[in-house]
């Protein structure tokens, strides 16, 4: 008898065990979804404001985003004044942004392309105001010019941007952005001589490509006909 009641107190004692363990893996499962952009928002506001205090860029956080089929919705169309400029208004930066864009729309062209208002005096697109175009991928693209590629030299990159139909179209044409450079390479006597350029830049696989040759008198043209000139670098 005795035996058989150790054996009872023994097979108790190791479901109660079992159970406290069952319990405390479920309580840290690394899987446990915690994120507040997992609740569905009726409106935006509260969601402009979520992104604000708790994104960050980090992948859980996107793919809990990304869960939340109900924000899908206020990115399925980039109207002047939506959901972008909220979050820029708030303090969210054009990077996340962007990348809050590309969780949701395939069109990559249609992000960039956005417009949103800096203080009360012109639009720009998203392109301008995020770091997609970099010092370093404007070089890779001019380089290929080069006779001597590793002598180039960057002095500026200029975004110039025609604004006068933003309002009316809601946001930004390919043809309304152009982007140029300004640098110095050697020539194929081990000279250096000054260039300028048009560089191209992919609204649908965000690459840079070199455009064309320009003389400085086109450069300064095209700087003065431009409703607004972005300083790139």
């Amino acid at each position: 008898m005795k035996t058989i009641r150790k054996l009872l107190i023994y097979i108790l004692c190791a479901t109660i065990m079992f159970s406290l363990t069952a319990c405390t893996d479920d309580s840290d499962s690394p899987d446990e979804d915690t994120s507040r952009f997992t609740q569905e928002y009726t409106y935006d506001t509260q969601f402009v404001s979520d992104v604000k205090y708790y994104y960050n860029g980090s992948e859980t956080q996107k793919n809990n985003i990304k869960a939340n089929e109900r924000i899908a919705a206020y990115f399925d169309y980039s109207e002047l004044g939506g959901i972008h400029q909220k979050l820029y208004d708030k303090g969210v930066t054009a990077n996340q942004i962007v990348d809050l864009y590309k969780l949701f729309e395939d069109d990559l062209g249609s992000i960039y392309r956005i417009a949103i208002k800096v203080g009360t005096t012109h639009y720009e697109p998203l392109l301008a105001l995020s770091n997609t175009i970099t010092k370093t991928a404007v070089g890779e693209a001019i380089k290929p010019r080069l006779k001597n590629p590793e002598s180039l030299q960057l002095h500026s990159v200029v975004m110039c941007l025609k604004t006068s139909n933003v309002e009316k179209y809601g946001s930004f044409y390919g043809s309304d952005i152009h982007i140029y450079a300004d640098y110095s390479a050697q020539n194929g006597f081990g000279g250096m001589n000054r260039g300028y350029c048009s560089v191209n830049f992919s609204f649908f696989t965000c690459e840079l490509s070199f455009g064309q040759s320009i003389t400085s008198y086109n450069m300064s043209d095209y700087l003065s006909q431009a409703d607004y000139v972005k300083n790139i670098f």
